[in-house]
């Protein structure tokens, strides 16, 4: 693999760093690094139009690759129905569900549940357009579970979670929407 011909995730120009010093080519730099699910590894390069490879890092491995990222919540058109979408690794299918509780005005949880997901997508470089997206620029993106929570009760706060016994999201909440036809006021 020709590393300088790979689109870097991220960059960053060291003497950019806040402790630069340029005597003696030293400072600092701090990168997030989100949960591509894949390892990651840092390359210092010389030059722009000609980059050289001067060092390079240890494989950085990404600790829990399946821990599910990217949640969020649609409307599926259905009254009392909401869907949860999220990113995770590939190959959960059946394994991958959405853990819910629905609580009342006290914060009892009066209802609990779990939904299987039911719509497993991805997509791979031969559905790009072109390059770099489809050759040194692409990632795979993992699979898109998503599974829908029904029978919801209207004004009610849920809380949830979703992934498979590989990883688990945090915990989320939303309050049910509500009916078609509902009276609804703006603040």
């Amino acid at each position: 693999e020709d590393v300088t011909r790979v689109v870097p995730l991220k960059y960053n120009f060291c003497n950019r760093s806040k402790l630069w010093n340029e005597s003696d080519s030293s400072g600092s730099l701090s990168f997030r690094i989100p949960n591509y699910r894949a390892d990651v590894i840092f390359r210092l390069f010389h030059g722009w139009e000609q980059p050289v490879l001067i060092s390079e890092s240890h494989k950085i491995t990404i600790r829990v690759p399946s821990h599910p990222t990217g949640v969020r919540l649609s409307l599926t058109g259905v009254d009392k129905e909401v869907a949860v979408t999220w990113t995770s690794t590939d190959g959960q299918g059946k394994d991958a569900y959405v853990k819910y509780h629905v609580h009342d005005a006290e914060g009892r949880a009066i209802k609990r549940g779990a939904r299987v997901a039911s719509n497993v997508t991805s997509y791979d470089r031969r559905e790009l357009c072109g390059a770099p997206a489809n050759s040194e620029g692409f990632r795979n993106p993992g699979s898109f579970y998503t599974a829908k929570i029904g029978d919801l009760l209207e004004g009610f706060v849920v809380t949830y979670q979703v992934g498979s016994d590989l990883a688990w999201s945090k915990m989320f909440s939303f309050r049910a929407p509500p009916t078609r036809g509902s009276r609804v006021k703006f603040f």
